[in-house]
């Protein structure tokens, strides 16, 4: 990840203070880091905490409590190795917790080793230095109490991990909801009613607002797919389209323009103007590209800078897959697999990042349906014998 942004992250972490929730950040420190160019380097650099923090309103400082707890874990590693070190071990202690199962059958845990636990393209975002991977705690929620793992450690790990999740990464808020409804239907009513009040008061507790600007992410998403507006899906289309508006280049590095409010006000416009156009002149295309998103996020997901064919193929293996959970009657996973991607797939393609929560209940689904499946000469000769 580029060290503009994660470095914004691990500076904050420095400067932690619950009761005034302001995203805190020395920028000189994080310019060094981002000087370093070198992932050795930045893996070994500890940021400071020298008084020169100042509020920095582009971040989620939700993150940042996870990254501290990952510093104070392992002390004798840089900052950002630490959270990476963090994020592996997180990962390690959830397949563990499945893997340990004896209830689950040899054919089940085999499958999950090789289809999720050491899954390359998993591993990818397990060592991966940014918050995706933390998308994937409210799966692992819902995966454990439907397997009905009762790991008292691996579940405070989930439990405590999801306000912060949320916080980080609101995209997930859906399937988050429908695991708290799970946990009423599967637990306790009463544990239930209190880890949620605890989840609404640790949220309250540590939200702060960060700068946000939607359009960016709406008009971006347009550029996943062939277009007359020759839109590419990079944040430089949409700085581009500012210069273009205004004749300022927009330099979205630490420090530049932009982080001015009047700049993201400006910035906001022009995005929303420009996307609402789009929408008015070509409602097919949106909805067609909604509607490859949704299928593709059922399969691989969306390969980067592939020729439009790839990504529709990647679509309609993702249908052909969604069609055997339906017919498997797999029905709670698939309602799980939209609920995860639901917060930005009609808008913007499924890339793998951005849908790294998803490939645990893929996973998931994938050995459902080849456990269920039985060859139909199998059952033939079972009936003959």
């Amino acid at each position: 990840m580029s060290s503009n942004w994660m470095g914004t992250y691990l500076s904050a972490a420095q400067a932690l203070d619950p009761t005034k929730r302001v995203f805190l950040v020395d920028l000189d420190d994080v310019q060094k880091f981002k000087s370093l160019d070198d992932p050795v380097l930045e893996d070994a650099y500890l940021f400071q905490n020298k008084g020169n923090h100042k509020p920095f309103g582009y971040g989620t400082v939700s993150y940042s409590y996870i990254i501290k707890a990952s510093t104070l874990l392992f002390p004798f590693v840089g900052h950002q190795l630490a959270s990476i070190l963090v994020q592996c071990l997180v990962h390690i202690l959830l397949c563990l917790g499945v893997l340990a199962l004896n209830s689950l059958s040899l054919r089940f845990r085999l499958m999950f080793l090789i289809f999720y636990a050491l899954n390359p393209l998993v591993l990818r975002f397990v060592t991966f230095n940014f918050y995706y991977f933390w998308q994937v705690i409210p799966s692992f929620g819902l995966l454990y109490l439907e397997l009905k793992i009762k790991n008292k450690f691996c579940w405070l790990l989930i439990l405590c991990s999801l306000p912060l999740v949320i916080l980080t990464r609101p995209t997930i808020v859906f399937i988050s909801g429908v695991f708290l409804l799970m946990l009423f239907l599967r637990r306790s009513k009463v544990w239930a009613t209190g880890y949620v009040l605890f989840l609404v008061a640790t949220v309250w507790l540590l939200y702060a607002p960060a700068a946000k600007n939607p359009w960016h992410t709406f008009y971006v998403g347009v550029g996943g797919y062939s277009n007359p507006y020759g839109i590419s899906l990079s944040d430089e289309a949409s700085y581009a389209l500012y210069q273009k508006h205004t004749g300022v280049r927009l330099n979205s590095s630490t420090g530049g323009n932009f982080y001015e409010s009047s700049v993201q006000q400006k910035y906001t416009d022009i995005t929303r103007q420009e996307y609402m156009a789009v929408l008015e002149k070509s409602p097919v295309l949106l909805l067609k590209n909604a509607i490859v998103n949704f299928f593709g996020s059922f399969s691989i997901g969306y390969v980067n800078k592939a020729p439009d064919w790839i990504n529709y193929l990647v679509a309609l293996s993702g249908l052909v897959f969604a069609s055997f959970l339906a017919y498997r009657k797999k029905l709670h996973i698939l309602i799980y697999l939209t609920l995860g991607v639901m917060g930005f797939v009609f808008y913007y393609p499924p890339i793998p990042a951005y849908m790294y929560g998803n490939y645990l209940l893929l996973a998931w689904g994938l050995i459902e349906v080849l456990i269920s499946f039985k060859p139909r000469s199998f059952v033939k000769l079972k009936i003959l014998s």
